[in-house]
């Protein structure tokens, strides 16, 4: 727990350096979304769909063929559902594949939920490794919540370093604002309450002191982490490892650093625990540079 908590941290800090940077440099960047009449979105979800298939060519394999079906949220589900969910298929039918559409929400970067959801997100990856032969079939079939819910986050981050339709730094601080906020904090949060035993009080004196509107979050986080005390952990400990293994390896690797070269070995290593995917990450990384040496 302590390990986590300390990875967590240190991805809290990265994003929020990150963010502030972004802020300082574009002091109109909040004017943005006055010129996106759809917020980050064409405003039809197969345009969008069909956009970020194109932005991730260069960089990911093809998948094999597969259908995808989009769906209405039912209107009685409407108020308590995301603005768009991937349905994971059975195995032995991962062609078939659905995404709900809620209709009924205004999502302003549609386009990152969409690459979450879709491409390159939850359908890519089960599409891409459900396809792959060589890996085991409870490997395949198994529930790495972590795994997918880290690559879906780690997707979303993908799209903001590699479309060119929309204001890159405006989409990349949505993106970072959202991890802090809707995952790492919490997450964090959670395990000080509810492992450190921290009171309402403690909670909003550390948040304060990192510089962040403490009695404000610490209202809105408190009672949400003990009714819910593992709901963030997928997506914040899941996303942490593989974006700390991705900064490892392309600050290793340098100017041999590919990112095409580094999914595809990510991805064909096929879901799993992400001590053994780093080991196996590290091979990777040491065979290219005894190849150049």
């Amino acid at each position: 727990v302590e390990e986590t908590l300390e990875m967590l941290k240190n991805e809290f800090f990265y994003l929020l350096y990150d963010a502030l940077s972004i802020q300082d440099q574009n002091p109109n960047l909040f004017s943005e979304s006055d010129k996106l009449p759809n917020g980050v979105s064409s405003g039809n979800t197969q345009q969008d769909l069909d956009y970020l298939k194109s932005v991730i060519a260069p960089i990911l394999p093809a998948l094999p063929n597969h259908n995808l079906t989009l769906t209405d949220v039912p209107e009685e589900l409407q108020d308590m559902f995301s603005p768009a969910a991937y349905v994971i298929p059975s195995l032995d039918d991962w062609k078939e594949n659905v995404i709900y559409i809620n209709t009924a929400t205004k999502d302003p970067t549609l386009l990152l939920t969409l690459a979450h959801e879709g491409y390159p997100g939850h359908l890519y990856q089960y599409v891409y490794q459900r396809s792959l032969e060589d890996v085991g079939v409870m490997q395949r079939v198994y529930n790495f919540g972590g795994y997918a819910e880290g690559w879906a986050q780690f997707a979303e981050f993908l799209i903001t370093q590699y479309q060119t339709k929309y204001n890159q730094d405006y989409l990349r601080y949505q993106f970072d604002f959202g991890m802090l906020f809707n995952a790492i904090l919490p997450a964090m949060i959670s395990i000080m309450v509810n492992y450190y035993g921290y009171s309402q009080e403690a909670l909003e004196n550390y948040i304060t002191a990192i510089g962040l509107d403490g009695k404000s979050y610490a209202a809105n986080y408190y009672d949400l982490v003990i009714d819910q005390p593992y709901y963030f952990f997928d997506y914040a400990v899941g996303y942490s490892q593989i974006a700390q293994l991705y900064r490892d390896e392309q600050d290793s690797l340098g100017e041999k650093f590919d990112m095409a070269s580094f999914l595809k070995t990510y991805l064909d290593l096929g879901p799993g625990y992400y001590e053994q995917i780093r080991e196996q990450m590290d091979v990777w990384a040491d065979s290219l540079v005894s190849d150049a040496a």
